[in-house]
């Protein structure tokens, strides 16, 4: 399975290496602006990039671990290479209201499989709960 995290801040940092650490089979790529967030998980054995577009274009799930006032500019960047049909897109963004996401990834009338989690920082060491 192919995993792209999109923001390798506290939380998308603590879904990658805990997803990395369970030891499962995923190919996970994460992408972030800046390159310091991004070195710890290069290290770990992750792939890493600057470009979202080429994080998401081959995934089966892509989480959106990104700041509330950036989500927005994220979708617009990543929607025109989303695949709504075979793609699964988590959001991990608070404050911003499920109808909200919903309005920026219309896309032709679809929107991709989407889900609202919310997890904690825990999960980089296998203990997190998520909602």
């Amino acid at each position: 399975m192919k995993i792209a995290v999109i923001g390798a801040g506290a939380m998308g940092g603590a879904v990658a290496s805990g997803l990395c650490a369970a030891g499962c089979d995923y190919k996970i790529t994460v992408s972030n602006p800046s390159a310091g967030h991004l070195k710890p998980l290069k290290e770990m054995g992750i792939a890493v990039t600057s470009d979202n577009t080429v994080a998401v274009r081959d995934a089966d799930i892509v989480i959106l671990a990104v700041k509330p006032w950036v989500i927005e500019s994220v979708i617009a960047e990543i929607r025109p290479v989303l695949d709504y049909s075979r793609q699964t897109v988590a959001a991990i963004v608070a404050g911003v209201p499920g109808r909200q996401l919903c309005e920026w990834f219309l896309k032709d009338s679809e929107l991709p499989q989407l889900m609202i989690v919310m997890p904690n920082t825990a999960m980089e060491v296998g203990s997190s709960m998520t909602f």
